[in-house]
């Protein structure tokens, strides 16, 4: 995504896996067990307020043989947090919008202090225009889960009111809410629920608050593929009106505006990093079968056809196994870079391919997967359809 706007990320391009990851919040330590699995050369660190969490997430390390993975049982501001500065990437999910103000200032700092000199920090957050049809619910099953009984047992109270609320009719919104929650249920599980009705200092913001909150870094692009292209997703009328944008915040406002959506994980770096040459970089995979790819991507502006015989050429060369971007683009036969990446582009928006890093050994991912099913832990495949096996 940096190298899409222009940027270099801050990785050892002499030896691409050997970057320092920081997982801020990372809760079970799914996140960096995986990574450490997928880059044996990285150093990949989770750390969390949650002891018992930190705790089986070391187990699992330890049975998947996987050395390079450390857990820190830790509050922002912790002392032990020290040991785990100097991150190229620093990631927090699940974080900003979910507690009170005082700790997200603490939340922020313990951010930008992790960070190497050149870091990079992704850092996930709840928009207002995308939650204002639920704030509402929200609210409702918030206040109705105030209380000291345990925490299910309130989340099932407050789903209950909120299904006695929503049958009065007055307000079409509570149905519509409580319909939304019931399928957020059946997704992500009442674990989600709890994390992101229930918390205390739940808050949804504009990404401008954030990039303000985050200064003195500059923000740079959401992690988001099919929002990667200004061409691909906003239409040229609302382009111009992004072009007339008097600051910075109007822009990232007007976008958070125009995109609608409830939630953004936003990339920072700091103002002055390193312009990148070239996207002609690391490797990307075809995740669609070959023989069912759509060349009809379909983006929040409309939908962009890309049928034509360079796309063709690009995804019968991906359907042999991921290739280094560079071989890719040689391979393709493309005139410019410019149509190359185009088509590209076009492919990992719809998502149907990924950028991702050289394939290496699989023994660690092996490992890493015996290790989860003898713990009987299953990695759902719905909380994230844009993640990416490479933090470029």
């Amino acid at each position: 995504m940096l190298r899409a706007k222009g940027f270099a990320p801050p990785r050892v391009e002499s030896s691409p896996g050997a970057f320092r990851h920081v997982d801020l919040g990372c809760g079970s330590g799914l996140t960096t067990l995986m990574l450490a699995a997928a880059y044996p050369e990285a150093t990949c660190i989770g750390i969390d307020a949650n002891a018992n969490m930190i705790e089986a997430a070391t187990a699992l390390a330890a049975k998947a043989d996987l050395p390079n993975a450390r857990f820190i049982p830790a509050r922002f501001g912790d002392p032990a947090l020290k040991a785990a500065e100097n991150a190229d990437y620093v990631t927090a999910n699940g974080v900003y919008s979910w507690v009170a103000a005082p700790t997200r200032d603490q939340f922020i700092e313990t951010v930008k202090a992790l960070r190497a000199p050149n870091g990079v920090a992704v850092v996930s957050l709840n928009l207002t225009p995308g939650w204002l049809a639920m704030a509402p619910t929200q609210r409702l099953l918030n206040d109705a889960a105030r209380g000291g009984a345990p925490l299910m047992d309130r989340l099932d109270a407050a789903r209950s009111f909120l299904q006695v609320a929503a049958e009065t009719g007055r307000r079409p919104e509570l149905a519509g809410g409580a319909e939304r929650v019931d399928e957020l249920g059946d997704t992500y599980g009442p674990a989600y629920l709890a994390h992101e009705f229930l918390a205390g200092g739940w808050s949804a913001f504009w990404t401008s608050d954030l990039a303000q909150h985050m200064q003195p870094m500059a923000y740079r692009a959401t992690t988001y593929l099919d929002l990667l292209r200004d061409d691909f997703a906003l239409t040229k009328a609302e382009r111009a009106a992004l072009e007339a944008s008097p600051t910075a915040d109007a822009a990232l406002s007007f976008r958070d505006i125009t995109h609608g959506r409830a939630h953004a994980r936003a990339i920072f770096q700091p103002e002055g990093a390193p312009l990148s040459p070239t996207r002609l970089t690391g490797w990307t995979q075809l995740i669609a079968p070959a023989n069912s790819v759509d060349y009809v991507c379909k983006t929040p502006a409309g939908s962009l056809s890309f049928d034509n015989a360079l796309a063709h050429r690009i995804v019968a060369a991906l359907a042999d196994g991921p290739h280094a971007t560079s071989e890719l683009f040689a391979e393709s036969g493309a005139s410019s870079e410019a149509a190359f990446w185009r088509v590209l582009d076009a492919l990992m928006a719809s998502r149907q391919a990924i950028p991702t890093a050289a394939p290496k050994s699989p023994d660690g991912a092996d490992r890493l997967k015996a290790a989860l099913a003898e713990a009987k832990i299953i990695i759902p495949r719905a909380p994230s359809r844009y993640g990416t096996p490479a933090p470029e």
